[in-house]
């Protein structure tokens, strides 16, 4: 009683990256120093599937996508598109939506599992992710709410190139959205 979808993203990216620093001396010298690099480069394609169900206001699935490390990485560069690893991400998902009162909320929360970047020897620890959103539809094309999402690496970074130790990233966001929805010929697009 499901529907199965498959997704294949082919993502092309533009990364600018700069910083800067001064250090001042107790007697008033001071060093600066200044490191730029952009790219615009194929990222790491990502493939994969999801399983549904609906059921009324209600709609619920579970997917996986599997990162592809072919995209732009190389050492040393600073604007690196690719993530130069394989990765494995498992999310569950549930949206409520009413379609005669445009009210849709959503859930999404997940496992991201990372293989080694062995360029660097570099392991990034298992993320965990949880997004969500509240949105009120003002018509088929239009609708303002507000959404959010929570990462918290649960475990450590690892390996030799783990210089800084086993370093757990975390990190919590809320804002507004709005969302449009059109279609190019007979193409829908989202956004």
């Amino acid at each position: 009683g499901g529907n199965v979808a498959f997704n294949v993203m082919a993502p092309i990216g533009w990364k600018d990256v700069e910083a800067g620093a001064t250090v001042s001396g107790p007697l008033g010298g001071s060093i600066s120093g200044r490191i730029q690099d952009d790219e615009t480069a194929f990222r790491d394609p990502v493939v994969g599937a999801a399983l549904g169900w609906h059921e009324g206001n209600w709609h619920w699935n579970i997917g996986t996508l599997l990162n592809i490390p072919v995209g732009f990485w190389e050492r040393g560069n600073l604007a690196n598109i690719g993530f130069n690893r394989w990765a494995v991400d498992l999310t569950g998902a549930v949206t409520y939506l009413d379609m005669k009162t445009g009210l849709e909320l959503s859930g999404a929360a997940g496992f991201t599992f990372n293989g080694e970047n062995s360029d660097t020897d570099y392991k990034t620890g298992t993320e965990f992710h949880l997004e969500a959103a509240a949105v009120q539809n003002l018509s088929k094309s239009f609708g303002i709410g507000i959404n959010g999402y929570y990462y918290d690496q649960v475990t450590g970074d690892s390996g030799e190139g783990a210089r800084l130790g086993s370093f757990e990233g975390r990190v919590a966001a809320i804002g507004p959205i709005v969302n449009w929805n059109f279609e190019v010929g007979k193409i829908p697009v989202s956004t």
